[in-house]
């Protein structure tokens, strides 16, 4: 498995990101169909007690393969997703890609 993880800074007005950030969901993600794409994760920062997070938010995309991801990338969808984000991300964003190992957990129950 290979993921997309974003990283979002804090935007000026966190109300019309949440608004403008459901809307691009929606409609890249939701509506896009991306080959490849197998899992979506959006998470949303939580303030701890003396610190603020790093980052407002984060997305991970979760594609089959390297080669997934790349035929997604070359996709006009995914270019246009990009460009929109630029639209309404103005606390910035930064984007790394993954390889991932998963090892299920069982709990004892103790």
């Amino acid at each position: 498995m290979v993921k997309v993880t974003i990283l979002y800074g804090y935007p000026s007005d966190p109300g019309a990101f949440e608004e403008r950030y459901t809307r691009h969901v929606r409609e890249f993600i939701d509506e896009a169909h991306i080959p490849g794409l197998v899992r979506f994760d959006a998470s949303k920062a939580i303030p701890g007690p003396s610190a603020q997070p790093p980052f407002y938010r984060t997305a991970d995309l979760w594609f089959e393969s390297i080669a997934s991801l790349q035929a997604a990338r070359d996709l006009k969808k995914w270019q246009d997703g990009i460009k929109d984000l630029a639209t309404f991300a103005d606390g910035g964003f930064q984007a790394m890609v993954c390889s991932v190992d998963t090892k299920e957990l069982t709990s004892t129950g103790s």
